[in-house]
């Protein structure tokens, strides 16, 4: 039954009348009999007492109006729901993003998201490439950050920003002396040791594609999840590492690390912001898109 008519049956046991309720329902008196007769047939039990005046309830009844006001409010809150969500009153953004993007690319983003809109609930996961492409097919995620290496070809993927690679060193390395210019050739890494990110990670993926088509060994003395864990190592001459650019803090270098560029086309990293066509988009996901090709001028 539909929620109309659950109203117009709570109505004539509000009024204890038909021809009233009838009245205040705009509808004709014998539609509403009608109505009550149907229903009760098809229940197999009797709503009213039609036998006094005014209309009482029979047993029945009051458990059928009681579950019909459930009903009626629980319709209520969906269409109010519903239409705070289309307002943007209320929703919510699934975000994934790879372990070692994150503290990169999402404060560009995430703070001035919930700026414009407070209520959308912003949610975080940070994975691995297959495991945000699994969800993002299974519709689990909205968006994810991650590089245009993936794999399923069934996403879209927007590419976002460009990154050039650069080696980190300690400020006593020998490469310091060496390279005065900070510019040095791949085959000068033939004998260094690297602080990496964990493997199935993207970073760690470019990296170890970029040594195989330079024909050198990418020796890793060790995995290392946080970034800043890693730089940190560095700092103390435990091994080197690769950073892209936006993971170079300019202004603040608390670890006093050195960064080289290559004389030959260093590794790219290409942030691309990754979607499903073939789920259905939220009106919270396409403004959190949109505010993201803003940002990056897409």
């Amino acid at each position: 039954m539909n929620i109309r008519k659950l109203q117009y049956i709570c109505t004539i046991a509000e009024e204890q009348n038909i021809t009233k309720a009838a009245q205040m329902l705009f509808v004709a008196q014998p539609y509403l009999s009608a109505l009550i007769t149907n229903v009760e047939k098809s229940l197999g039990v009797k709503l009213f007492d039609r036998s006094v005046s005014p209309l009482q309830l029979t047993y029945a009844g009051h458990l059928y109006i009681e579950a019909a006001y459930k009903m009626i409010d629980l319709h209520n809150q969906l269409e109010h729901k519903l239409q705070d969500i289309k307002q943007l009153k209320a929703g919510k953004v699934s975000v994934g993003c790879p372990f070692s993007l994150g503290s990169y690319i999402l404060p560009l983003i995430l703070p001035k998201f919930h700026l414009k809109y407070p209520a959308i609930k912003l949610e975080l996961h940070e994975l691995l490439i297959a495991e945000m492409e699994h969800r993002l097919a299974r519709g689990q995620l909205d968006v994810a950050f991650t590089s245009s290496m993936t794999q399923d070809k069934n996403l879209s993927h927007v590419p976002i920003l460009n990154q050039v690679y650069k080696l980190a060193t300690h400020a006593h390395h020998p490469f310091v002396q060496k390279f005065p210019d900070r510019l040095l050739s791949v085959s000068d890494l033939a004998n260094e040791q690297f602080v990496s990110n964990i493997p199935g990670t993207l970073f760690r993926e470019q990296l170890e594609q970029f040594f195989q088509e330079a024909k050198l060994d990418y020796n890793v003395l060790l995995n290392c999840k946080n970034s800043e864990t890693a730089k940190a190592l560095v700092a103390q001459g435990f091994g080197v590492m690769f950073l892209h650019e936006s993971m170079i803090d300019k202004e603040n270098n608390p670890h006093h690390l050195v960064y080289f560029s290559l004389k030959e086309q260093a590794p790219k990293f290409t942030i691309s912001i990754v979607t499903n066509p073939q789920t259905y988009t939220s009106l919270a996901a396409s403004k959190f898109l949109e505010m993201v090709y803003s940002e990056f001028q897409v």
